[in-house]
């Protein structure tokens, strides 16, 4: 690539690209050319450390996992937690409304056999 554009900048001398100045010599305009480059590759890599940063962070469970992590003797249990979708709430109520009331009826049940007895 660098090449490639060392050659458009010998061949082109009617524009200016990337903000190199075209009036400069050859030698000047590829020294610019090269900083212009440097600059963008070192934002290149930049933007690379961020991400790998963040893709690290994301890996390793981030906050959450440091706050877990951060108070080994208080660990807290369980990690995860599992939230019941909105569509099975209703159905999950209902049977544990009548295991309760199930529940109930047998106390009431032994509870008479008690008085009977």
């Amino acid at each position: 690539r660098v090449l490639a554009i060392q050659e458009a900048l010998v061949l082109d001398t009617s524009s200016n690209h990337n903000g190199v100045d075209d009036s400069k010599a050859l030698c000047d305009r590829q020294i610019q050319l090269s900083k212009l480059i440097h600059d963008m590759t070192l934002k290149v890599q930049q933007k690379q450390k961020k991400k790998r940063k963040q893709a690290k962070e994301k890996r390793d469970g981030g906050i959450s996992q440091g706050i877990i992590g951060a108070h080994a003797d208080d660990a807290i249990s369980p990690r995860a937690v599992m939230v019941t979708s909105s569509s099975n709430q209703d159905v999950k109520y209902e049977r544990s409304v009548k295991l309760a009331i199930e529940k109930h009826d047998n106390n009431e049940i032994i509870h008479e056999q008690k008085q009977l007895a």
